[in-house]
């Protein structure tokens, strides 16, 4: 019922799914289980992932940003 709301309502259809869900879907490849960026797929990239456990990237976005990233 929730997600067919969101999609009547023009949300995107990711809203149902949890944000572990996405995470390990999109993101736990590169940016490891702990979010580190030392995930598998990171050796393979030219430049490292960015380290999700450093307070100082947290305090420098906000949701929005994070958002339009996912």
């Amino acid at each position: 019922m929730l997600t067919l709301a969101v999609l009547w309502l023009g949300g995107p259809a990711v809203a149902a799914e949890t944000g572990r869900e996405v995470y390990v879907a999109k993101c736990q490849a590169c940016h490891g289980d702990r979010g580190r960026g030392d995930g598998p797929a990171a050796r393979a990239l030219p430049k490292k992932p960015r380290d999700f456990s450093v307070p100082t990237f947290w305090a420098s976005v906000d949701d929005a940003q994070v958002e339009r990233v996912i």
